[in-house]
């Protein structure tokens, strides 16, 4: 019983105890909240104290820092002021002299030999650079060798200026206009090298094949004032010349020239009333107005010979004989020559001169410039262009290769006209020397007067 009063009474102060506690605690709470806050704001208190001192901090910083400056510019000062002090009665030198120069026994500058060695060198490194930059620029055959190199067809001939060979020496020439030039120089002025270069010409044509497929040559050029007119009638004279019977035709329809080489009267004449007194030329056999026999004008043997009959008499020659040259020029002008070339009446008369003559020239239209020409090759065995040396540009006549090939003929070689001689001995044509036997008078009329001395001699003798 006691234990169970003790029992109770125990348990009724437990649940007392229990009961008090939540009060306790919930005061406890409270009291750790209010110290809590009053910690937080002590803690605020102590971050505003702080921020104050790091601002204040810094300002102290920079007063340290200027502080130091001041004292090291003070004394700075003391030194520089103590130093015055101590030189204020002492004379200072600027210079100092290290070491004493010797006097030179000439000039230094200017150096006249240094100056006229670096002069001449730059004066030679210009010149070469002018001549390697014209030369760059300039896109013309000027050489054999260039011309074989770049155009990749061989040279038969390179015939120099003729404007240099002089007056013609030869009384039985025709008289010419004052300043005109040399153009039948195989006949006027034979010892010229121009007229040689001719005679190789045709001796390289010569050399082609056989004498059936080169009877009938074409000479053309890539652009007008060549010299392919020049080059056929020189040519048609030398193979005349040879003994060959030989037809020339002034096939450039548009600017015909050989009856001005070969002084034929003029017949340009357009009107209707002088038709009748015109002499017949290309454009009349092609229309059928005139006959190839008709048509052609024999040439002279005394404009053709070098040699004549009394020389050759006297001096015992023999000479080729039979040569004949004859000239089928323009005629009247056509209106449509490129149409009339189209058409069949061109190799009919090419046929018909072929069967007439041993040799047949054809002086054909500029390739470039008409269509003439390329309306021609068909009908021919052989082709020669004509380039004027120092004039016509390289990709002109590559242009007109190439045309000639698709026309279906390529070129068999070239004709290299106008060389200058004043450049060299290997300028003009590998190592040609002018002049070779001029002095014992082959191709001279200084043949006549040794013929007849020697003549004389074997006679008295």
């Amino acid at each position: 019983m006691a234990a169970r009063a003790a029992l109770a009474e125990a348990k009724e102060k437990l649940h007392q105890a229990v009961m008090a506690q939540p009060d306790i605690l919930r005061n406890a709470i409270e009291q750790t909240e209010a110290t809590e806050a009053s910690l937080q704001g002590v803690l605020q208190d102590q971050q505003g104290v702080a921020v104050a001192l790091n601002r204040a901090a810094i300002g102290y910083q920079e007063l340290a820092r200027q502080a130091e400056t001041d004292r090291a510019l003070y004394e700075s000062v003391l030194r520089q002021i103590k130093d015055t002090n101590l030189t204020k009665d002492v004379k200072t030198n600027a210079v100092s002299v290290i070491e004493h120069s010797p006097l030179p026994h000439s000039p230094v500058s200017p150096n006249p030999t240094k100056a006229i060695a670096l002069g001449l060198i730059g004066g030679l490194a210009a010149g070469l650079a002018f001549v390697l930059g014209a030369d760059m620029l300039d896109r013309t055959v000027k050489t054999v060798d260039q011309a074989e190199a770049t155009l990749g067809l061989p040279v038969f001939a390179a015939v120099p200026e003729t404007t240099d060979e002089g007056p013609v020496p030869r009384l039985k020439r025709r008289s010419r206009p004052l300043g005109s030039s040399n153009y039948r120089v195989v006949v006027e002025i034979p010892e010229s090298p121009a007229a040689e270069a001719f005679r190789n010409l045709r001796a390289a044509l010569s050399l082609l094949g056989p004498e059936v497929e080169r009877k009938v040559s074409l000479f053309t050029s890539a652009l007008p004032n060549e010299g392919k007119s020049f080059t056929s009638a020189n040519y048609s004279l030398a193979l005349a010349q040879q003994g060959y019977r030989v037809l020339l035709i002034d096939g450039d329809l548009r600017r015909p020239n050989m009856h001005r080489i070969f002084h034929f009267p003029e017949s340009t004449k357009r009107n209707n009333s002088a038709e009748e007194d015109r002499a017949p030329g290309v454009m009349d056999c092609l229309v059928g107005e005139a006959d190839l026999a008709s048509a052609a004008r024999p040439i002279p043997a005394g404009e053709i010979d070098i040699v004549t009959d009394k020389v050759a008499t006297a001096g015992k020659i023999l000479t080729s004989t039979g040569g004949q040259l004859s000239v089928l020029a323009g005629g009247r002008r056509a209106p449509n020559p490129a149409e009339i070339l189209a058409g069949p009446f061109f190799s009919q008369l090419v046929a018909e001169a072929a069967r007439l003559f041993d040799r047949v020239v054809i002086d054909s239209a500029p390739v470039l410039a008409v269509s003439d020409t390329l309306l021609m090759t068909s009908y021919v065995q052989t082709v020669c262009i004509v380039l004027r040396a120092a004039k016509t540009p390289r990709q002109v006549v590559r242009r007109a290769i190439s045309l000639l090939a698709k026309s279906g003929i390529r070129p068999a070689g070239l004709v290299l006209n106008r060389l200058r001689r004043g450049r060299g001995v290997g300028y003009y044509y590998y190592y040609a020397s002018h002049g070779y036997g001029a002095g014992e008078g082959s191709y001279s009329v200084s043949y006549d007067r040794r013929s007849r001395s020697d003549h004389k001699d074997n006679g008295a003798s």
